[in-house]
């Protein structure tokens, strides 16, 4: 969903939970970096080492002790 002002909500069904979350999603261009400074602040990979890969992007899934999720998303330029 976009807003008047060309921000973005994004709605997720996973029929695993239980319950509703509370997510953010950050798009970066050094997933890398992002990845270990989440890390070091205590947020887990909700798949091991694993991420969602395509051609276009990639994602990793990370969420903190108290349960609040974030999405890493790196979009894949054409010339990366």
């Amino acid at each position: 969903m976009k807003d008047t002002n060309g921000f973005y909500l994004d709605v997720a069904q996973d029929e695993s939970l239980t319950r509703d979350i509370t997510g953010i999603r950050i798009n970066v261009d050094d997933s890398d970096s992002a990845y270990g400074i989440l890390t070091a602040h205590g947020f887990k990979n909700t798949r091991g080492v694993d991420t969602l890969g395509s051609k276009s992007s990639k994602e990793a899934a990370m969420v903190s002790p108290s349960g609040l999720t974030i999405a890493l998303v790196k979009h894949i330029k054409e010339h990366e």
